[in-house]
């Protein structure tokens, strides 16, 4: 399992994590807003929750197999912390890590207000990049609507988001 921990906090914490940069003010601005910020592992917690049929080696997934996790966002490499990422995933496609697809919903929880996301991730441990829904907001980012890639590394994820107008 711990292959899966590893692959799902570099995947579904990119989806939490790639918002909590935002800056204060409405998400209803005039103009689109692009953000970019870094991604650390260093604080996080993680659960994998086995669902029938269970695992008999540890390191394979059934589809409906879920994880959750919470997770410390930082301004930048080795900054600040700014806010936390909370988000569950489900399995929906795949029998191993390598070759899984995972439905991934996560709420960032910032000092004014919190962004939703969600989307499909793919489930591997090699470099890639996953490019997520920004489906809402509250507080200063009500209405929240946009996109946002993460950029998956060896060390952690370089995150850009795109808010539109």
């Amino acid at each position: 399992m711990k292959r899966v921990h590893v692959l799902a906090i570099s995947g579904l914490a990119a989806i939490a994590g790639a918002l909590l940069l935002v800056p204060s003010g409405s998400a209803q601005s005039t103009g689109g807003r692009t953000l970019t910020f870094f991604e650390s592992n260093k604080g996080s917690t993680f659960k994998f929750i086995d669902e029938p049929p269970k695992s008999r080696r540890g390191h394979e997934i059934s589809i409906g197999d879920e994880i959750a996790f919470s997770q410390p966002i930082v301004d930048r490499r080795g900054g600040t912390a700014i806010g936390r990422a909370y988000g569950t995933g489900t399995f929906v496609k795949g029998t191993k890590p390598g070759n899984a697809l995972v439905l991934g919903r996560g709420a960032l929880k910032l000092a004014d207000g919190e962004i939703i996301v969600e989307g499909l991730l793919r489930s591997t441990d090699s470099p890639h990049t996953d490019t997520l829904a920004v489906v809402g907001g509250t507080g200063a980012y009500e209405g929240a609507r946009g996109s946002f890639s993460s950029e998956q590394t060896s060390s952690g994820s370089q995150d850009t988001i795109r808010l539109l107008p």
